[in-house]
């Protein structure tokens, strides 16, 4: 796999989801509600912005599909923990 391949903008978006998955587990165990909700929804808008930069910008990559997957999983989980920890009221 060639380096261009991997260092990417798209794959550095997934990356920094998984990279700032601790922070948003910090937030919600301290009740930082506002700044859990402002990096929230930071971190989760890269989901989005990671395939539209692959798209625009022609970075389309086997590695990078795989990567946004490898990324979406935990965050995805996390959120069923997050809501539940930080709004219980919203799972009863």
């Amino acid at each position: 796999m060639a380096k261009s391949e991997v260092l990417t903008i798209p794959n550095g978006l997934s990356l920094s989801r998984i990279v700032l998955l601790p922070l948003l587990y910090f937030f919600a165990w301290e009740d930082m509600r506002v700044s859990f909700t402002i990096a929230y929804a930071l971190v989760g808008s890269t989901d989005f912005f990671d395939g539209l930069a692959a798209r625009k910008l022609n970075q389309k990559t086997a590695f990078g599909k795989a990567l946004d997957s490898i990324a979406d999983l935990p965050f995805y989980i996390s959120s069923a923990y997050f809501l539940n920890h930080l709004y219980p009221e919203i799972g009863r």
